[in-house]
């Protein structure tokens, strides 16, 4: 059984796409975070609940700080039970994980950054790739939550967002969720803008390739089949990820396999094609 982790800050429609596509091809079995009512979180200023695309996800763009500070009507901490909820979430081991938001790192530094604002003092999402600690909050203001599920087993890490696949910040991508075994990172390389609701979307292009290339494949599986492709046929999921970005921003997509290796994509819009070459 493979699980998906949604940490989105922003992104709705093809956060919600790639979930739904999934869930529904069977890559993935279900999301961590649907048994885990937000409950009183769910709130103005606080998690959101998002429908659209078919699935439904949290997501904490537009989280406060003034909330994240504030109490429930209960009288609890609201980053007391934001702490609670989200480790419980990540009770179970996530095997690919989906990150949307303004990202940004440095590149002498360990840590990166996940946010719907443009700088810390915005609700964020704080992972360190050293010390493999992981922290939610705004300003200084965090709460750490356990990370050992998020890392033990993860197979993809998918950045919809500026700068995730630069070269430091994929190798920090893979340190920080390659417990056991490196995850494959795909992303861009640069800042990008989303594709909007009439335009092509570069998730459903992503599932079109891998069903494709699973229909070829003997012994394809009927479930789990991210895990399979991890296993059998890992360089189809960096080559699907040069075929979703294609015709958008896919000069600066950017992908590292699961021996570390990095690489771009040399795209032919007319074939239809993008081939990964080292980078």
């Amino acid at each position: 059984m493979s699980s998906l982790a949604v940490f989105n800050f922003g992104t709705y429609r093809e956060t919600n796409r790639f979930k739904q596509r999934a869930l529904t091809g069977a890559f993935l079995s279900d999301d961590l975070m649907t048994p885990h009512s937000a409950g009183p979180l769910v709130m103005p200023g606080g998690v959101r609940q998002v429908r659209a695309e078919g699935a439904e996800t949290y997501s904490f763009y537009g989280l406060s700080a003034e909330v994240w500070k504030s109490k429930l009507d209960d009288g609890r901490p609201f980053k007391t039970v934001f702490q609670q909820w989200l480790d419980g979430v990540l009770a179970r081991p996530a095997h690919c994980v989906y990150l949307t938001g303004h990202h940004w790192s440095h590149g002498s530094k360990p840590w990166m950054v996940l946010s719907w604002g443009e700088d810390p003092a915005h609700f964020h999402m704080l992972a360190d790739s050293e010390q493999l600690t992981l922290a939610f909050g705004a300003g200084q203001d965090r709460v750490a939550i356990a990370s050992a599920n998020l890392r033990a087993n993860c197979r993809l890490v998918v950045g919809f967002g500026c700068n995730v696949a630069t070269g430091v910040n994929s190798t920090k991508y893979q340190s920080f969720y390659g417990a056991s075994n490196l995850p494959v990172v795909l992303a861009w390389e640069r800042s990008i803008v989303v594709p909007r609701e009439r335009e092509q979307s570069v998730n459903e292009r992503f599932f079109d390739y891998l069903l494709g290339r699973l229909q070829q494949l003997p012994n394809a599986p009927d479930k789990d089949r991210l895990e399979w492709l991890y296993q059998n046929h890992p360089m189809e999921l960096v080559r699907a990820w040069g075929y979703a970005t294609l015709n958008w921003f896919g000069e600066q997509a950017r992908a590292r396999d699961s021996r570390g290796v990095f690489y771009k994509f040399r795209g032919d819009r007319k074939k239809g094609v993008a081939e990964p070459v080292e980078a």
